[in-house]
């Protein structure tokens, strides 16, 4: 961002790979960064309207970010759009989180660190002896903001609606010790070109070798993690380690009421709707890349209950002894389980499996299409350079 409103914008692969990154790593704080990232424009508009060359190029960036990342988002989307999940009512909200300005400056993980915090003070000197830029000036302000915005009890409590989604507020940590670390630098830079004595020279430099070995120097932390049981923090698995969750299980269907209870799903068992369980009258249950396979023959039940959570994308037929195969409804049941309709006097090999969707396969396509488009593209420019 400092490249696109304080210079000419010849380096815009940076933006371009962080973004790609994030959007490819976290949701949250990819969201976070687009907001600071719109801040920032909207506050250098008059800078993006004179160079409009600039601003279609980040428009550009970002159209080819989505493109790329299609894969991910546009099913995304797609799954909440079909169903509900837990992060729609989540088990830690930011509103809750308190976060002092002791926690805020002090050197523990979730912090800007001792060593940002003590280079406050030189940065400071410099804004009050106006010995330092404007745009340090500037990213100091938009640290201030944030910071204040971080630290107001008031401001999470009026607008908790809309940012809950955040879970917890050192979120906005990393992005607060960019902003600052950009803003320090500038100021070091100001003083060691203001500065003609060598005296002041040496300070300045020995100054910035002790606040990084400051920065380097971290308190080692060993987070101990209890595996028992328990209702909202656990590190589940459906079967056998096939598949984890997160902690939260956010992405789950809203459902499963605990995470936990994933472990009472028995991956040899089918359920009826009065959940009597018919693992025993199943024969050769069979998980081939996790088709689940069975033979309803002699099971007077038409609706089952499959121990996989339901996600939209599953399909299921049934192959009978003739070797005719019909579809099966699929849908979820009460507790977020796929849940198959057998047809009336059929009876044969059932075979349920996650079969993905069109958006799924039109997406990849789309992604795949504009990477090789991106590259071609860039060895075009690159050519016509030379």
């Amino acid at each position: 961002m400092y490249d696109y409103l304080y210079r000419d914008f010849n380096k815009p692969q940076y933006i371009f790979l962080g973004f790609l990154g994030l959007i490819n790593t976290h949701i949250i704080s990819t969201i976070i960064t687009l907001v600071i990232c719109l801040i920032m424009i909207m506050f250098g508009i008059k800078k993006s309207i004179k160079n409009i060359k600039n601003l279609v190029k980040l428009v550009v960036l970002a159209v080819i970010v989505l493109l790329i990342s299609s894969y991910f988002w546009m099913p995304m989307l797609e799954q909440l759009y079909f169903q509900k999940f837990k992060l729609s009512n989540p088990w830690k909200t930011a509103s809750d989180d308190t976060y002092t300005l002791f926690n805020y400056l002090g050197n523990w993980k979730y912090s800007i660190g001792f060593s940002v915090s003590i280079a406050l003070l030189l940065l400071l000197y410099g804004i009050l002896t106006n010995k330092i830029s404007k745009e340090s000036k500037i990213f100091f302000g938009y640290f201030v903001g944030i910071s204040v915005f971080l630290l107001s009890p008031i401001i999470w409590k009026r607008l908790s609606y809309f940012l809950n989604f955040l879970q917890f507020k050192w979120r906005l940590i990393s992005i607060l010790t960019v902003i600052i670390t950009l803003s320090i630098s500038l100021a070091y830079r100001d003083y060691l070109k203001d500065s003609s004595d060598k005296k002041n020279k040496k300070i300045l430099i020995i100054s910035f070798i002790i606040l990084f070995l400051l920065t380097i120097y971290n308190y080692h932390f060993e987070d101990t993690i209890d595996f028992k049981m328990d209702e909202k923090f656990v590190y589940a698995n459906i079967y056998s380690g096939t598949q984890s969750l997160g902690i939260g299980a956010e992405y789950m269907p809203i459902e499963l009421q605990d995470a936990y209870s994933l472990y009472k799903i028995n991956p040899n068992s089918a359920y009826t709707s009065t959940n009597y369980t018919i693992d025993d009258e199943i024969k050769g249950v069979k998980y081939p890349n996790l088709n689940f396979i069975f033979n309803n023959s002699g099971i007077d039940q038409k609706e089952i209950t499959i121990p996989f959570v339901y996600y939209y994308g599953y399909v299921a037929n049934i192959t009978t002894k003739e070797g005719e195969t019909y579809p099966i409804e699929v849908s979820k049941d009460k507790n977020g389980l796929v849940k198959i309709q057998i047809p009336k006097n059929l009876e044969g090999e059932i075979r349920v499996w996650y079969n993905g969707t069109k958006i799924q396969k039109i997406s990849l396509i789309i992604s795949v299409v504009s990477i090789i488009s991106t590259i071609v593209g860039l060895f075009i420019i690159k050519r016509r350079k030379r």
